[in-house]
C-alpha cells in the first residue's frame, strides 16, 4: 500500500515543479520582451534606443483650425458648442495638414453635429470624444501625417 501511495505524490511533485517552471520561464520572457531586452521577429518594431534615433530629427508642427460653432438644437432643448482644435503633425507634413484642413473642418462639423448633447456636457467623455475627432482627421489625411488632436477650447451653451 506504501508503494501506490507513493506514486501519485512523485507525480504531483513532478506537476508542481514543471508549472512553476513554466511560470517563471513565462514571466522572465515576458518581462524580457516587455522591457526592450529582447525583440519579438514578427513585428514587434524597433528595440527603445532604435526609436530615439528614428524620433530624433522630427520636429513636431501644428496646425490649428478654424473654431467650430456647432448648433445642437433638437427638439424642444437646444444650445450651441464652440470647440478649437490643434492637429499635431511633423514640419515635413505641416502644408499637406494644411491643405486639408477645410476637409477636416467639414468632417468635424457632420460628425460634432450628431453627437447627443448629455456627451458633451459630461466631462468624463472629453477623451473619448477626443478620440473620436482624432480618428475622423486620421481619416481625412495621409497615414502618419498627423499624430494628435488638441482641444484648445470646448465650450457647451
Amino acid at each position: 500500500m506504501s508503494d501506490e501511495d507513493s506514486e501519485p505524490k512523485k507525480k504531483s511533485k513532478a506537476m508542481l515543479f514543471g508549472l512553476i517552471g513554466a511560470l517563471l520561464l513565462g514571466g522572465g520572457g515576458g518581462f524580457a520582451t516587455y522591457s526592450g531586452m529582447v525583440t519579438l521577429p514578427f513585428g514587434g518594431g524597433p528595440a527603445k534606443e532604435d526609436t530615439a534615433e528614428i524620433y530624433e530629427d522630427v520636429e513636431t508642427a501644428y496646425v490649428k483650425l478654424d473654431p467650430l460653432v456647432i448648433d445642437l438644437g433638437r427638439g424642444g432643448r437646444s444650445g450651441r458648442m464652440r470647440i478649437s482644435l490643434i492637429v499635431e503633425t511633423t514640419t515635413e507634413n505641416y502644408d499637406d495638414v494644411d491643405s486639408r484642413k477645410y476637409r477636416i473642418t467639414d468632417t468635424l462639423h457632420s460628425f460634432l453635429r450628431a453627437v447627443k448633447q448629455e456627451d458633451l456636457r459630461d466631462p468624463s467623455r472629453t477623451d473619448m470624444l477626443r478620440s473620436r475627432i482624432l480618428r475622423r482627421v486620421l481619416l481625412e489625411t495621409a497615414p502618419g501625417t498627423v499624430s494628435d488632436v488638441l482641444i484648445s477650447e470646448f465650450v457647451v451653451l
